[in-house]
């Protein structure tokens, strides 16, 4: 309704009265741990049929402001928690309604995984890979006179192959120094598989035969998965 003073009537203007919009209502509260009583932080806090919702704090309170009245199914849940709901919630214009949640703490039970893997030596294992490469088991290591259990110094009983002494690590396949030979664990490149570096010929080395499964020396006629290897290859493969 419009109402019209005759001041207005002067001025040839009308006055309009302000219009009171009721301001909505508010969900507030906290998610606490059941057994421990401690705030659980990063809840998601759902206000169902609606497409508000909030994430509670470091100290466990959320907050969903502008909701209309009327009343509401509010959710929270968190992984590793049961997911907890309150039904019937009222909510009344200008007010605000306080929900507290207390999750139990519940197991989360993963799908089993499985892992299959191919061994590199079955994948490349054909005639021309065979060239050059001499094969060794773990149980041969041992049974070897004066290789001290060393898989290095065992593999020197194959043609071409000799080392710096009986206590030297260091390995020499047909001439070439020892710093040209490549050891590989797994397919992983060992740098120095010695116990010493420089001292004593590097000593024996660090491969343990009981942990050995096969071990294969390539004496040239590399494939290009072993890159720039110059004189052999020690290919270590562990159980």
């Amino acid at each position: 309704m419009k109402i019209i003073c005759s001041f207005c009537i002067l001025l040839n203007l009308t006055v309009t009265p302000p219009v009171i919009v009721a301001e909505n209502g508010r969900i507030e509260g906290r998610v606490l741990d059941f057994n421990t009583g401690l705030p659980v932080s990063n809840a998601n806090i759902e206000i169902l049929a609606t497409l508000k919702g909030d994430v509670s704090d470091s100290s466990g309170f959320f907050h969903v402001a502008d909701l209309p009245a009327g009343t509401y199914s509010v959710r929270a849940s968190r992984i590793g928690y049961e997911t907890r709901e309150e039904k019937r919630v009222v909510l009344n214009r200008e007010r605000t309604t306080v929900v507290e949640f207390s999750l139990k703490p519940a197991l989360v039970e993963l799908k089993s995984v499985e892992i299959a893997a191919e061994r590199l030596w079955d994948k490349y294992l054909t005639e021309a890979s065979l060239v050059g490469v001499e094969r060794m088991r773990a149980r041969e290591i041992i049974q070897i006179p004066g290789a001290f259990d060393d898989p290095v110094k065992a593999v020197q009983v194959f043609s071409g192959v000799s080392g710096g002494g009986d206590y030297s690590g260091f390995l020499a396949v047909r001439g070439g120094s020892p710093d040209q030979n490549q050891v590989i664990i797994d397919g992983v490149v060992i740098p120095n598989p010695s116990r010493f570096r420089l001292a004593f010929g590097g000593g024996l080395s660090t491969i343990n035969p009981n942990l050995t499964e096969d071990i294969y020396l390539h004496l040239g006629g590399f494939s290009a998965e072993y890159g720039n290897s110059l004189t052999s290859i020690l290919e270590v493969e562990y159980r």
